[in-house]
């Protein structure tokens, strides 16, 4: 009578045991997609539920996505509690980070970034240590519990999944669910059964605006879009032909290169999270001018507003604009990771150069692999590449927690005096990075807002007597290029606002601003004013080579034909040549027909340009 009571508390307890994988199973996607969406939405579960009673449709269907991964999970590992927990570990930890990139940079994770992970000593620098610890040890005992309920319940009440039926299931399961899985990251072809079923439920993705896609349809929708999208679309009309017109067109209009003497050191300086105080002053008030040189430089050489199209972040498009002239208007993602890390010899100011036997360098106080630089700046043809290993100065001073630009340009300087040739070099500045110095404080640069809480007045504090600081190198950077005999031409423009939303005020009132930066053309040897508007980074280029009187490729001719009509371009903000803000619509012009193409030719067509010599001078 005793081991029949035994047996029927172990077969009750087996009972109960299906019954909560079960109701887990249902459960669990509910909880997950809660969490997801309120990362995305500041953790308001009021909106959550507002996002669910008015979206309905997307709301199963996500739900449907994130059931399909805890039963593909459960699959592997043999039951739905261990599946359960493992899918709750990893979009816990992905709540976490995309909860992270919305409070730096008002945008959501996108898929290509995952791959960043490998990159953990270089992003560790700039998240919450705290918050991070307490993410880990949640994971830890999440992991430690699954493996808690494999044991006890596979010993204790002798529950095992050991049958080749059950084997068997699992398999046909697995397939099953990957299939299915596999089907609905097709969801961004509209061809596809996934992209059609939405298409069925009314479920509309905007590709071009991927804040807005998220806000629309949420996090899973949004981020399972992104996961199998192209970096940029094929144009209908790309074929042979039609690249051959364009090259053919533009080398008509294109001045041979002549024997006068090119012979100018050319500096890009990209400076960190670098912004003009000014701009922003109606808003937030402070003492004194943080960049008084700067101010002075803005007033007396050619310079203007860089339109970006990245805040709180994303330097690395930025700094793909202004490297190859090319637009994140018309991609996805971010080049560098999913597109140029890829293609061999990518035309680029570093190949120009290149071309005129110059020696080209790039200085990073950082992480090589960050973005992929390391694979990207192979691309390009960079002669040397130095990161913060390599370089030999790598000072810090408060208010930042990276290397001092001050520290960063004596590399340049001595990168310049290393050897007679003419050179190239990329400067990708760290200094004004999040995050700042927490007990610094300046009594010049203190914000009064009496609307502003403290911890906001300190970190903006922090951040403008960080620009005081980038000021004071630059001054000082500028004295010893004066010195130099060999004509030196600066370009200096920053990357993008700070993160962290310490601009939040601005962000919400005036979004152009919060996207403009400040951009200069600094030289040794002349001091001519000339007021450049607002472009985007990939007219930098085209302007430099104006202003140092160099040669220009066919490529370039089409860059130069853009300015004069659609001079600033972003995926959200577009300017005319009167720097007024104009709409899709007016972009549908032949030189922007010509400038898709040729861009797709390049990421991700046949190269037919290149071969073409599109990117060469002509002789």
């Amino acid at each position: 009578m005793f081991l029949e009571r035994n047996k029927m508390s172990i077969h009750t307890k087996k009972i109960i045991y299906y019954s909560a994988q079960l109701i887990l199973a249902f459960l669990t996607p509910q909880l997950l997609f809660r969490l997801l969406e309120g990362s995305f939405l500041d953790f308001n579960y009021n909106f959550v539920d507002d996002f669910i009673n008015l979206n309905p449709e997307i709301y199963k269907f996500s739900y449907l996505i994130l059931f399909l991964i805890v039963l593909w999970f459960s699959s592997i590992l043999g039951d739905i509690i261990s599946g359960s927990i493992i899918t709750s570990t990893i979009m816990i930890a992905i709540a976490y980070a995309n909860a992270q990139k919305m409070h730096s940079r008002n945008f959501p994770l996108v898929p290509e970034e995952l791959s960043m992970i490998s990159e953990v000593k270089s992003l560790i620098k700039m998240v919450n240590l705290s918050q991070l610890l307490l993410i880990g040890l949640g994971i830890l005992f999440l992991t430690g519990l699954t493996f808690f309920i494999k044991y006890y319940f596979s010993f204790k009440l002798k529950i095992t999944f050991k049958s080749k039926w059950v084997f068997l299931f699992r398999t046909i399961s697995l397939c099953f669910l990957s299939i299915s899985l596999y089907s609905i990251i097709q969801i961004s072809n509209p061809d596809s059964a996934a992209g059609k079923y939405a298409q069925k439920k009314g479920i509309e993705f905007l590709e071009w605006n991927q804040n807005v896609n998220f806000i629309n349809n949420g996090f899973v929708l949004g981020f399972t879009y992104n996961i199998n999208s192209y970096a940029m679309e094929k144009p209908e009309n790309y074929n042979r032909k039609n690249i051959e017109k364009i090259v053919t067109k533009y080398k008509k209009q294109t001045a041979k290169k002549t024997d006068t003497a090119l012979d100018v050191n050319v500096i890009y300086i990209m400076n960190e999270s670098f912004t003009n105080p000014a701009k922003s002053s109606n808003i937030y008030q402070y003492g004194e001018n943080p960049i008084p040189y700067i101010s002075e430089i803005l007033e007396n050489y050619p310079s203007g507003q860089t339109l970006v199209g990245e805040y709180g972040g994303g330097t690395a498009n930025i700094e793909f604009e202004a490297l190859t002239s090319f637009s994140t208007y018309f991609t996805k993602g971010t080049p560098y990771q999913n597109s140029v890390s890829k293609v061999k010899d990518f035309p680029s100011i570093v190949s120009y150069f290149n071309d005129l036997d110059y020696q080209t360098t790039a200085l990073h106080p950082y992480f090589k692999t960050m973005y992929k630089r390391d694979l990207v700046y192979q691309n390009y043809g960079f002669d040397n590449f130095y990161g913060i290993d390599e370089m030999e100065h790598v000072g810090i001073i408060s208010p930042s927690l990276h290397v001092n630009d001050g520290e960063a340009y004596k590399d340049v300087l001595k990168q310049l005096n290393s050897n007679e040739k003419n050179q190239f070099i990329l400067l990708i500045t760290m200094q004004n990075h999040i995050p700042y110095d927490p007990d610094y404080l300046s009594n010049e640069f203190y914000i009064e807002n009496d609307t502003i809480d403290q911890e906001k007045k300190q970190a903006m504090s922090a951040y403008l007597g960080s620009l005081n600081l980038s000021d004071q190198s630059f001054y000082e950077l500028t004295l010893e290029l004066s010195k130099i005999e060999k004509k030196t031409a600066v370009v200096f423009w920053g990357d993008h606002y700070p993160g962290s939303d310490i601009y939040k005020d601005l962000f919400e009132v005036d979004q152009q601003q919060v996207h403009q930066t400040p951009l200069f053309y600094w030289t040794n040897y002349q001091e001519k004013d000339s007021e450049l508007g607002t472009i985007s980074p990939n007219q930098i280029t085209n302007n430099l080579l104006d202003i140092i009187d160099y040669p220009k490729t066919p490529f370039l001719t089409m860059i130069n034909e853009l300015e004069k009509t659609i001079p600033a371009l972003t995926k959200e903000i577009h300017l005319d040549s009167n720097n007024h803000i104009i709409g899709p619509s007016e972009l549908n012009s032949k030189v922007m027909e010509d400038y898709r193409l040729i861009q797709y030719d390049i990421l991700l067509g046949k190269n037919y340009s290149k071969k073409l010599n599109f990117f060469e001078l002509l002789n």
